[in-house]
């Protein structure tokens, strides 16, 4: 009856075939054809075979030329790169761009770049090769393998002219010199114009490579491994993103690749709708274990976590029910690792919403129960945003901060606002022992004390934490933004025994600072005397950039606390770290996290790809919609803010920031995050596994909202999506 419209494709392909010769190889190509449309048309994927090719998916990180991202990526969990490097015929050019280098005069060289490159510094492959055999890269890795992809663009391969020898020469170099230094855990695929085609069948062997269709590979190679051709070197199956292409590919089983160890390779979508379209294909046939389905991505690998986590199960990325439109959510996690949270619903009241992580299949990251239905918080709506002498320039964000439990008030919490106001709560975070959500109750309310000079001007946030080591009192931290020229922004810290209040400078702030957030990263006893030494993070915003500081402030044991002792400067500035807003940070042992919106997405197709700048030199830009994320030590965060003082005003939080992972991680508005205890399916927990939450508004259905950085458009939604990853960078 002939073949069916899926296979239309392939039929033209084998007739096709040999068109020099071989009618034994169009045959070969027809009878895998028919292998391929029955195996696919008379068998379902049942639900093992579905869940299996569903953890086969990963990613390679695509054109990965900024090597100061490399080890960063590698720590967050990135094993495939794929680099270009980029024939220049000049060395005169060459030596424009890295005047540093001995270049050999003729030889021209090999730059790391994508597009062409211009004068500007690049990295070399000699600087690829020796970051390969860096401890660094070894000891990122944690006993791990990397492959590195070659994609070697404006080649002459073949061609019989001057410049056809010095690329093959500088190739062949490169060959020699990455056999004898790569370490035995890193091994290389071909790509681009050294792929095994014509007079370079057979050159650069063991070394496998890509195939992709039209792009000097044989369309024989698609089916046959034959060795005298050198179609045994085309191993990786690497196509772009075309539907048409992939569906006719799965009808026929991959051709032979379906058979090798190497994984399917796709290339290069970013939007989240797009990802799970081929991950559905994908997992609609028989998944290809051995080597899994690789997307080649130029988002941030966290960003890929989050955009596939409906099928991956390696992330979050779940929308909260009955909150379209929904604004300013605040976040916090308990010590068992639930999750509560508060948002101003459309109808201007606050709302309170919780999860749990609750038992699942054996996936690298916890599954989330969220409760069926937003409950209302009328005391706290009432006190917290409906006062009369409420600034309505201020946003209506909230603070919701953990405290000490009880037993006549279990899972405690309260509610700050931005005048200072706050309302405590019993039963509102966490879950009963029978995995029930109990109703909140009200339990007290006031206002925050605040030094002179600061009552009528508090438009931020204040956050509460416990004491650990020296104290168990509460501390409460205070983080207030003023319109005094000599205190833009001040600290205030309350204990039970003593307060103190601190003001810091904040260079290069464009008008006031509207947002922000703080929080205690640790207290120790002081060594002169009764008191704490009171650890602080704290970030702001003017809207355009986001501001971070580190300090450490004395709390005095007095009988009797002066309140209303003016607040005194120190020597502590806010640095600039990103272009963007409404900042949130979290504060788990020693891990920290610091989140904003409106940011910059460093990586991007458009990002990757261009010639100039590199990647971590790009001058971030305020946008709309992205957003961005840090997670590391928190003792590295101190240390890269509290860097070269004098330097500048400006401490960039980038890709290329050795000890802290940054990134974007999606897109939409006003994030709140909290660190939390990664539960896995067994219960087990250490203090180690941490995942980061994040509750955002979404990206909007409203198509004036754009991705205007070209960072990866996620699936839209007006409601709150949570989001969460593993925070261990």
């Amino acid at each position: 009856q002939g073949p069916s419209s899926l296979s239309h494709r392939a039929w033209r392909r084998c007739v096709g075939i040999g068109r020099a010769g071989s009618m034994k190889k169009r045959a070969r190509c027809a009878l895998a054809v028919l292998v391929g449309v029955l195996v696919t048309s008379s068998s379902e994927v049942s639900p093992v075979a579905r869940h299996a090719a569903l953890e086969s998916i990963g990613y390679q990180v695509h054109s990965a030329n900024d090597l100061g991202t490399v080890v960063p990526l590698v720590r967050k969990g990135a094993r495939a790169f794929k680099l270009d490097p980029h024939f220049v015929a000049s060395t005169a050019h060459c030596r424009l761009a890295r005047p540093e280098e001995s270049w050999e005069e003729g030889a021209g060289c090999l730059l790391l770049s994508h597009d062409t490159p211009g004068t500007q510094p690049y990295n070399t492959t000699d600087e690829l090769l020796g970051l390969l055999s860096s401890p660094a890269l070894e000891e990122a890795l944690r006993g791990g393998a990397v492959t590195v992809a070659l994609c070697f663009k404006s080649g002459a391969p073949c061609e019989d002219s001057r410049r056809g020898e010095q690329w093959q020469a500088l190739v062949d170099d490169l060959f020699r010199e990455a056999t004898a230094r790569a370490p035995s855990f890193v091994s290389f695929i071909l790509d681009g114009d050294a792929k095994p085609f014509g007079c370079n069948a057979q050159r650069w062997r063991p070394w496998p490579s890509v195939w992709i269709s039209g792009d000097l590979s044989p369309e024989e190679a698609f089916w046959s491994s034959d060795p005298r051709e050198g179609f045994d070197r085309y191993q990786v199956l690497n196509q772009k993103e075309d539907m048409d292409e992939w569906t006719w590919m799965q009808s026929v089983n991959y051709g032979k690749f379906s058979n090798l160890s190497q994984p399917l390779q796709l290339w290069e979508p970013d939007a989240q709708d797009t990802l799970l379209s081929y991950a559905d294909l994908y997992s609609s046939g028989p998944p290809h274990l051995d080597g899994g389905f690789h997307f080649a991505i130029n988002t941030d690998p966290r960003m890929f976590e989050v955009y596939t986590a409906g099928r991956t199960h390696h992330a979050w990325n779940t929308p909260f029910e009955g909150t379209a439109s929904w604004s300013w959510p605040a976040l916090l996690a308990n010590p068992a690792g639930d999750l509560a949270a508060v948002a101003v619903s459309n109808g201007g009241g606050l709302h309170l919403m919780r999860g749990f992580q609750g038992p699942c299949a054996p996936h690298d990251f916890p599954c989330i129960r969220l409760a069926p239905a937003p409950v209302p918080l009328p005391e706290a709506s009432q006190v917290l945003l409906r006062m009369p002498n409420r600034d309505a320039a201020v946003p209506p964000r909230v603070s919701l901060v953990r405290l000490q439990d009880s037993l006549s008030c279990p899972r405690a919490a309260m509610i700050t606002g931005p005048t200072g106001a706050f309302v405590s709560y019993c039963n509102l975070t966490g879950k009963s022992a029978d995995n029930a959500f109990p109703a909140p109750i009200p339990e007290d309310s006031g206002v925050l004390p605040l030094a002179p000079g600061l009552a009528d001007r508090m438009v931020s946030l204040a956050v509460s934490s416990h004491g650990h080591g020296a104290s168990d009192a509460t501390l409460v931290a205070e983080l207030l933004t003023t319109t005094a020229l000599d205190c833009p922004l001040a600290v205030q810290v309350l204990g039970d025994h003593g307060a103190v209040a601190a003001c810091v400078t904040v260079p290069g702030a464009d008008g006031p600072l509207t947002s922000g957030s703080i929080a205690i990263t640790g207290t120790t006893a002081r060594s002169d005397g009764p008191g704490l030494e009171v650890g602080l993070l704290a970030a702001v915003s003017d809207g355009q950039s986001v501001f971070a500081t580190s300090l450490d402030l004395a709390v005095q044991h007095e009988e009797k606390p002066d309140m209303q002792a003016p607040p005194r400067q120190v020597s502590a500035k806010a640095r600039v770290v990103g272009a963007g807003t409404s900042p949130s940070l979290s504060v788990l042992h020693d891990t920290v996290a610091l989140v904003w919106g409106g940011g910059y997405c460093y990586n991007s197709h458009a990002h990757n790809t261009r010639a100039r700048p590199k990647v971590c030199s790009a001058s971030p830009s305020r946008s709309n919609w992205t957003l961005e994320y840090t997670v590391g030590r928190t003792a590295d965060l101190v240390a890269h803010l509290r860097g070269d003082q004098n330097a500048s005003s400006s401490q960039l939080l980038t890709p290329c920031t050795t000890a802290l992972g940054h990134g974007a991680w999606a897109l939409g508005a006003n994030p709140s995050a909290a660190l939390f205890p990664l539960s896995r399916g067994s219960g087990e927990r250490t203090s180690l596994d941490q995942g980061l939450a994040i509750l955002r508004e979404g990206f909007p259905t409203d198509t004036t909202a754009v991705d205007e950085g070209g960072c990866g458009e996620p699936t839209r939604d007006d409601r709150l999506v949570l989001d969460g990853f593993r925070a261990m960078f």
